[in-house]
């Protein structure tokens, strides 16, 4: 059985991630830390469990711990997998990875040196359908359109999410928040580095256009932000079209609609809808990387990837010019 830690209600997911972990067979909660947005939220949550409560992040709370979940704002996330480090405590880390490249390497090298696991959680991997346009792809990528959309943070209710518009606290807007999700997705079917990138992304920060050209020759179109209104259902939804030499791809992530998540154009066309996966397959991941003491599928320099193509698209959009990879 692994003792888990959480830390921070800052970010929206630990609502889904609190669950996850308590269903987990190996998995039980011990301790919550509050630090940052939210405070209270994670406070009642730890009486509800029935685990010990800290405010502060200390010494104690990672006495005994064999992981942690970092759910707190980004600009954090450095100070706290050092911490973890320290300790031995392996870390489930929310994105970005970090708000710059340096804080990214600094926490990639402070997780090798400490021997921990260190996973960020990208949920789009897991989607059977994205899984499925992998296998029958290879690599062979001509050219994908893709299309992330989400609800602005401001509209979920009963919960502080203030820190998503400070970017000192967040690192990025909309573009940046939504489309690291789409850009690992991406990575995931291309199988090759990018090395040029030009972005148009709004003066707020809400939503943003990026050209991305891959060493293998792909070339992507990615549109994400912060665009749904408040009650739209789904809340978020996706969409990927891919072109390989010989066929065309589409997936649809939106629930409630009427098309399949999966259509493969060939010779034909043939349309399946292959489910949905959502937390518990990042948290299987990482329960199981640690019980089998391996790395897990997702690694830090997977999101310092995404990372860094997210930072090359602001760049080039307040440059108004494409930037060349890597940094």
């Amino acid at each position: 059985m692994l003792n888990i830690g959480i830390v921070s209600y800052a970010h929206p997911h630990v609502l889904k991630y609190v669950p996850a972990f308590l269903s987990h067979p190996n998995v039980e909660i011990a301790k919550i830390c509050g630090i940052g947005a939210n405070i209270e939220i994670a406070k009642r949550d730890a009486e509800k469990i029935g685990c010990k409560f800290f405010d502060t992040l200390e010494e104690k709370f990672f006495e005994d711990l064999d992981a942690i979940y970092i759910a707190s704002e980004p600009l954090r996330h450095t100070e706290i997998v050092k911490m973890a480090s320290e300790y031995g405590v392996h870390v489930l880390c929310d994105k970005p990875i970090a708000v710059n490249m340096k804080e990214a390497d600094e926490i990639i090298e402070t997780a090798r040196k400490g021997g921990i696991k260190f996973m960020v959680p990208f949920n789009t991997r897991w989607q059977p359908a994205l899984r499925k346009a992998k296998e029958l792809i290879q690599g062979d990528v001509q050219y994908i359109y893709a299309v992330k959309f989400g609800m602005n943070p401001i509209n979920i209710r009963n919960f502080d999410t203030s820190w998503f518009f400070d970017r000192e606290m967040a690192g990025f807007g909309g573009f940046g928040d939504i489309g690291m999700h789409m850009l690992d997705a991406i990575r995931f079917l291309v199988e090759s580095d990018a090395i040029r990138v030009y972005t148009r992304i709004d003066k707020d920060d809400y939503f943003g256009n990026a050209i991305i050209e891959f060493k293998n020759g792909a070339l992507v179109h990615l549109i994400s932000g912060w665009t749904n209104p408040f009650g739209k259902a789904p809340w978020m939804n996706a969409t990927l079209e891919v072109l390989t030499d010989d066929m065309a791809i589409l997936i649809n992530k939106p629930l409630y609609e009427p098309v399949s998540d999966f259509c493969v154009f060939k010779e034909r066309a043939e349309f399946s809808d292959l489910g949905r996966v959502g937390i518990p397959s990042n948290v299987n991941e990482f329960v199981n990387s640690i019980l089998e003491d391996r790395d897990p599928i997702i690694k830090g320099e997977d999101a310092k990837a995404s990372l860094e193509i997210t930072i090359a698209g602001y760049i080039s959009s307040k440059k108004g010019r494409e930037v060349k990879l890597p940094l």
